[in-house]
């Protein structure tokens, strides 16, 4: 059996990456993995830090899921529906 941090589980299972988790949170990618890992002494600045970074991740996904949910919508679910468009880049 292996020890590990919910902060862990909860990255991996929601597709957070390490780099775009330790970024938010101002730490180094090897600092974030040895706090995962339970290789650092947590601190309560380290939880909120971290608390924040994915709060913020959350409220930026809400937002691109919404946009998504929107075009979708719109398009009535006609996905393979031919359209006009000047370039087939986004």
């Amino acid at each position: 059996m292996v020890t590990t941090t919910r902060l862990r589980m909860f990255r991996r299972a929601h597709g957070i990456t390490l780099d775009e988790l330790a970024k938010r949170a101002g730490f180094s990618n090897q600092w974030l993995s040895f706090l995962e890992l339970g290789k650092r002494e947590r601190t309560a600045s380290q939880e909120e830090k971290l608390s924040r970074a994915i709060e913020a991740l959350l409220a930026e996904r809400h937002t691109a899921l919404s946009a998504m949910e929107r075009d979708f919508l719109e398009c009535g679910g006609r996905l393979l529906e031919p359209v006009e468009v000047e370039s087939d880049e986004p």
